[in-house]
């Protein structure tokens, strides 16, 4: 209950923070996002309602800021089939998308909204398509009427959703699903849900879409916007007692708290360590510069199930290589590691004193224990002082999720104190 208080309380200052500062009614979104517009243009359409539709799409895309670098739009239409209209890697300037969007024609059939989501997931996001690995992803979903086929379409809308895709979805008119729009949409309903009565009500809803999608979905947070140097390591337990899906977890978080930092030689680095009855490197520090090969090398990364749970060697293994310059640590730059477990060390005198020596050395370390079979004791004592800052425990794999915004917080704010004394 206390973290879910403490990220409650988190969240809405962040939103006071944003409160703060001018709508982008007023300014361009200039975050970086992937967003893919899905528009029905089945036969109940029509052609009048299908260019309002455009008009609407074009006045959402003139409030971001669009280059390769920060926002990218793509298009896709769906009626008894689904076609490409333009891919996100496509266009890389405003002009060359409301230029597309005016060579866009209506062509009329059923209502494949299943179709439309799987084809979302599995080639819309794709890399070849142009998606950014680490980049927020986004669908923008309009339709008039229920889909073909609601289950298929709830299973499809699931699949999105589990990986990693935010779905608006925008209802017109009285011929829609309502239970199928609340299960296309991501949550809360607030943010991803618009039900309206016509579709010349979408132009009403513009700003309030743009400003959500700016400030909630794809918020500038997401990156910690500093120009200051730090060098991060991940630590990851890889003993008997993790299996591939818990494995599996703790590298979707790694991969999340990567996207929120600027990466490069002269910004953050990170390297990957895991351990089990031996430590072993995944990538030093200096082996990769940008955030795509990162999360290209966090995706080759499987679960090698080990016997102990050496947590002493692991640390000797922190101070003495991962942060050495030889292993990419430049010198007089902050040193961060990030320490995953789920069970008691095997070596827990070593522990201590190994953990009191990474400590001495000038490396912070953030702690974080899961499940109920953790020594608490012992965590705290590798975790850098305060606890309430360096220490965490969560109930599940599943919340690594929950602390993932709060921890990156942290870190960027952890970078930035250091540097600044």
């Amino acid at each position: 209950m206390k973290l879910l208080e403490v990220l409650a309380i988190t969240t809405i200052t962040l939103i006071v923070f944003a409160a703060q500062t001018k709508g982008i009614t007023n300014r361009k979104c200039g975050s970086q996002g992937d967003i893919v517009f899905v528009l029905d243009e089945s036969g109940s359409i029509g052609l009048y309602n299908f260019k309002s539709m455009l008009s609407f799409v074009k006045d959402i895309v003139k409030k971001f800021v669009v280059n390769k670098k920060q926002i990218q739009f793509g298009l896709v239409t769906y009626s008894s089939g689904v076609d490409t209209d333009f891919r996100l890697n496509t266009y890389s300037d405003t002009q060359s998308i409301l230029n597309a969007l005016g060579r866009v024609g209506y062509s009329g059939g059923g209502t494949n909204t299943a179709g439309a989501l799987q084809y979302l997931r599995t080639t819309s996001f794709s890399s070849m398509y142009g998606h950014r690995p680490g980049v927020p992803k986004l669908a923008i979903v309009i339709t008039d009427g229920a889909s073909n086929n609601y289950q298929e379409t709830k299973q499809q809308a699931k699949l999105a959703h589990s990986k990693g895709i935010k779905i608006m979805a925008i209802g017109v008119g009285g011929g829609t699903n309502q239970q199928e729009l609340l299960d296309i949409a991501s949550d809360p309903d607030s943010k991803f849900l618009f039900e309206l009565n016509s579709f010349s009500a979408l132009d009403a809803i513009k700003n309030q879409l743009a400003d959500i999608v700016c400030k909630d979905v794809i918020p500038e947070s997401t990156v910690c916007k500093t120009s200051m140097k730090g060098d991060i390591v991940f630590l990851l337990d890889n003993s008997g007692s993790i299996n591939p899906i818990r494995f599996g977890k703790m590298v979707s978080f790694a991969r999340d708290i990567v996207s929120h930092f600027s990466v490069g030689r002269n910004e953050v680095q990170f390297g990957m360590d895991v351990y089990a009855q031996t430590t072993r490197v995944q990538f030093k520090l200096n082996q990769y510069s940008t955030k795509q090969e990162i999360v290209q090398a966090l995706g080759r990364m499987r679960y090698t199930k080990g016997r102990k749970t050496n947590m002493g060697d692991a640390l000797l293994h922190l101070r003495t290589k991962s942060f050495s310059t030889a292993y990419g640590h430049r010198k007089g730059v902050p040193k961060l590691a990030i320490i995953i477990t789920d069970g008691f060390s095997s070596q827990r005198q070593r522990t201590l004193s190994e953990a009191s020596l990474v400590h001495a050395s000038g490396v912070t370390v953030m702690a974080i224990g899961v499940g109920m079979d953790t020594n608490k004791r012992v965590l705290r004592a590798i975790a850098s002082d305060p606890d309430s800052t360096y220490y965490f425990h969560i109930n599940s794999f599943s919340g690594l999720k929950t602390i993932e915004k709060k921890l990156s917080t942290k870190t960027c704010s952890q970078v930035r104190n250091i540097i600044q004394g």
